[in-house]
């Protein structure tokens, strides 16, 4: 018993061995930035409570930050390739924080709606530069591992921030505006420090960004949207899924609550583990499996009922998001060299970006006729998406087998 604990831990830190310094540094500016967010998971709240705001509103406001999500991950980008991924860090950082401060100070939906939407832009923007910077700062071969380290920074921080602003905001909605935009503030402060204004190309030795270069890139777009079709049902996450768990399993808040905490510490505890184990296999293999655990996780709900039921609905998709998500950011950075880099991460981006945008509005659609036909509508799209990832995988490594073959003779 003592050798297996002994063998666990062993392997848990060994996951962790071999990533360079920046990489861990560039994480940990994300956990700090992460864990300051609080805004956005009171949104709906803030709009309800304190700006009276009817449904209707509150609902458009969110897909007007999906839509400026879509934006800001395919300008960031874009921008990376042209000035560099780490001054679009910091500038996102800067910027980010000053919206959060001056969003409070808006008062007409109007207002609000314009500010939320360029706020949007500015805070997306640096999640291709972020990822472009973790891949750039180390070998190929440990892309997957520093894309893990990179998740399991958001999920620590996204675990924390809205645990404190819950109850800063039963204070007052004014100290989540505040905290947050001083959190993305110091941020920035901390990675000048750590990294400076600069970068290590200068953009003068850039070559001209193509913006739509990575969908001609057939195997990508391709993969993009089948990224595009799981993360639809993934996102019912932030809609559906909560309500559905509400409404027909009837489990209270807290149950619920306890239910997201299984998908953070697993993935804590257990992602940097999986992928240091799978990443010796085909990408596009592995992502495969990772969609179809993701989706069956979602689509097993009307199977069953009851809390332990919902448990292990949460620990399947949790599995198939520690399988798929941080080898599909490795997979996306592998795509291209590090001149292009920035282009092929925002696309990555985006298409989560545009999911996050058309999954509620769908979602809701199909729950308004019957809560279970989102899952069985989940079912198809998951079953379309892991045959036509596996199939992709298959021609790709044909494809390279070829290429090999030919090199050979």
């Amino acid at each position: 018993m003592f050798q297996r604990l002994r063998n666990l831990v062993v392997s848990f830190i060994d996951a962790y061995r071999g990533l360079p310094r920046g990489v861990w540094l560039l994480c940990a500016v994300l956990l700090v930035n992460r864990c300051g967010t609080m805004v956005l998971p009171f949104w709906t709240l803030y709009c309800k409570s304190d700006r009276e705001f009817s449904e209707l509103q509150v609902g458009s406001l969110l897909a007007i930050y999906g839509l400026g999500s879509v934006i800001g991950s395919m300008l960031g980008g874009w921008l990376t390739t042209r000035i560099g991924a780490m001054r679009v860090q910091w500038m996102s950082l800067f910027l980010t924080g000053t919206g959060f401060l001056l969003l409070k100070q808006f008062e007409t939906y109007a207002q609000i709606a314009g500010a939320f939407f360029a706020l949007s832009v500015v805070a997306e923007s640096i999640r291709p530069a972020s990822a472009t910077a973790v891949a750039n700062l180390c070998p190929k071969k440990l892309h997957p591992r520093a894309m893990a380290l990179n998740r399991l920074a958001i999920n620590l921080g996204m675990s924390l921030g809205p645990a404190l602003g819950g109850f800063l905001a039963d204070r007052s909605f004014q100290l989540l505006f505040m905290c947050d935009g001083i959190s993305c503030i110091l941020s920035g402060v901390l990675f000048v420090s750590m990294f400076g204004f600069g970068d290590s190309i200068a953009p003068a030795d850039r070559p001209r960004a193509k913006l739509l270069r990575p969908w001609a890139d057939r195997e990508f777009a391709l993969f993009g949207l089948c990224n595009f079709l799981l993360a639809i049902v993934f996102f019912q996450l932030l809609g559906t899924y909560v309500l559905y768990l509400d409404e027909v399993y009837g489990l209270e808040k807290s149950q619920i609550g306890l239910l997201m905490a299984i998908n953070t510490i697993s993935i804590v505890i257990f992602e940097m583990v999986l992928v240091r184990r799978v990443e010796r296999y085909p990408a596009l293999r592995v992502i495969a499996i990772g969609f179809f655990f993701s989706g069956v996780g979602f689509c097993i709900l009307p199977y069953g009922a009851g809390m332990k039921w919902a448990a292990l609905s949460v620990a399947i998709w949790t599995l198939g998001e520690m399988l798929s998500m941080p080898i599909a950011a490795a997979y996306s950075a592998g795509r291209a060299g590090p001149e292009e880099r920035g282009n092929f991460m925002g696309a990555y981006s985006m298409t989560y970006s545009a999911a996050s945008v058309v999954a509620p509005i769908v979602g809701m659609w199909l729950y308004s006729f019957d809560p279970n036909y989102v899952w069985y509508a989940g079912f198809a799209l998951t079953a379309i998406v892991t045959v036509g990832t596996w199939t992709l995988g298959s021609r790709s490594e044909k494809r390279a087998r070829r290429q090999s073959e030919t090199v050979n003779c």
